[in-house]
């Protein structure tokens, strides 16, 4: 076994054994979005400019920009919200790779490319159209991201079923979206499953 995948087999006895999450930086660029390039951001017609991607470091996802260096969304596509959120915390990374040179190009290019790799990741975890399955898959990314307990999942589920009752009373699909919502298998046993299933995915990627 690489020195990699013993270190995977360590992590993952981790938080197997504790319920929490501490290899989230393993699994930092496994989030499931597509990358998308000039698409409107809500009615304000905003699109995302190639300079913010050379000079803050984001990509457009879903029309909303997206730091390629924490992978945390922006709700507003505005110059100052992207350069506010580079400069308070990212200031080393001018420094690091400072602008216009050809170590800045390398590196964000690293990044966007590991971005735009990420979308078959959970397809060859999942191995089937289950939209179910999928989301369960990310809801233990993002546990596994923000460092909480794998028994986040069943709150989380509970959540999302209330929130689906304020949120959507007059949609006529309301019961059908709350069917799917229970059918998400998110116990804190599979959610360990579901993150070692990426852990193990990672480290074929990897070599």
């Amino acid at each position: 076994m690489s020195a990699s995948g013993t270190q995977t087999n360590k992590n993952v006895a981790h938080f197997s054994s504790k319920g929490l999450f501490s290899v989230q930086s393993r699994l930092r660029i496994f989030c499931n979005f597509e990358m998308a390039t000039k698409r409107k951001v809500g009615d304000e017609n905003r699109v995302l400019n190639p300079a913010w991607v050379r000079d803050f470091g984001f990509a457009e996802v879903h029309g909303k920009p997206m730091c390629l260096i924490f992978q945390k969304i922006i709700a507003v596509l505005k110059r100052a919200n992207l350069q506010r959120h580079h400069e308070q915390l990212h200031p080393e990374f001018k420094a690091a790779y400072p602008p216009d040179s050809d170590l800045r190009r390398t590196k964000l290019q690293t990044l966007l490319d590991g971005f735009q790799a990420q979308q078959s990741i959970f397809r060859n975890v999942v191995k089937s159209s289950d939209n179910v399955t999928e989301a369960s898959f990310k809801i233990a990314w993002n546990i596994t991201k923000a460092n909480k307990p794998a028994t986040e999942g069943e709150f989380l589920k509970t959540t999302f079923v209330d929130c689906t009752n304020s949120l959507f009373p007059d949609f006529k699909n309301k019961d059908d979206i709350i069917k799917h919502i229970l059918k998400l298998q998110v116990s804190d046993s599979t959610v360990i499953r579901r993150v070692e299933a990426i852990s193990e995915i990672t480290v074929v990627e990897r070599h």
